[in-house]
């Protein structure tokens, strides 16, 4: 069952980045179909042009700069995620230490620990190519 739970976590996460990535690039070909970039239309529209996301500094970019929407989703999502791991291996140390010398629980937990480690490394790994890539775009 811990074993489930860390997989679950780990397709919560990249699900949600994925879905996030997604939604991105849907609303970005819907908002303006013959710009490479959606804030070029928006920031043609009168009175818009002084709004922070018409800045020409990419690093301001509210949606995919630095301190942009997508930046402080990823954290917060692997943030989230990180703390459930964590959990997971403090549940499965009690599993563990409570377990008496049964061997289907030794196993259980030992399952649930390296699971969430698992979990851990990929939130890493799936964190860090977000930041990445965001980083080169904006």
């Amino acid at each position: 069952m811990k074993h489930f739970a860390g997989i679950a976590i780990t397709i919560f996460l990249l699900a949600g980045m994925l879905g996030l990535g997604g939604a991105a690039q849907v609303s970005a070909a819907t908002a303006c179909q013959n710009s490479g970039n959606p804030l070029s239309c928006a920031c043609s529209i009168s009175g818009a042009s002084a709004a922070a996301a018409c800045s020409p500094n990419p690093k301001t970019d509210p949606i995919t700069g630095s301190k942009g929407i997508i930046h402080k989703t990823t954290l917060i999502i692997a943030t989230i995620a990180g703390i459930a791991a964590v959990i997971i291996v403090i549940i499965g140390g009690f599993m563990l230490v409570t377990a008496n010398g049964d061997s289907q629980k030794v196993v259980q937990a030992r399952t649930a620990i390296i699971s969430a480690f698992v979990g851990l490394v990929l939130i890493a790994i799936a964190t860090s190519i977000v930041i990445f890539v965001m980083g080169r775009i904006g």
